[in-house]
């Protein structure tokens, strides 16, 4: 078992590229991992929920990282850390396409 730190960076919201469309709101999450003495950067993970609700939220596997890890921790940070950044934008309707949000905010979890 080892540390995992992870520090989300910023979010685009509403993006057509993590797969935003008249039903849906999806948005991208970048994020950087530090687990067992490694740094990774750029991760992102792809959240999706329903126009004009907040849940439910799915939360994509990573991307740009094929290393060992607690995805279901991973999933349930970003789904946090989404659901505290985005606030009204998320309950008030579909935000405006490409939202872009920058805010740090790290986490750590047993892997």
């Amino acid at each position: 078992m080892g540390l995992a730190t992870v520090t989300f960076r910023r979010c685009i919201q509403n993006s057509k590229d993590a797969g935003s469309n008249e039903k849906h709101v999806a948005s991208r999450i970048y994020f950087d991992l530090e687990l067992d003495g490694h740094h990774h950067t750029d991760i992102c993970v792809d959240v999706k929920h329903p126009s004009g609700k907040t849940s439910p939220l799915e939360v994509s596997l990573p991307h740009g990282y094929t290393g060992p890890g607690e995805f279901e921790e991973l999933r349930d940070a970003a789904a946090a850390y989404y659901k505290k950044i985005t606030g009204n934008i998320a309950r008030s309707g579909k935000p405006a396409a490409n939202n872009l949000i920058v805010q740090d905010e790290a986490v750590k979890f047993e892997v």
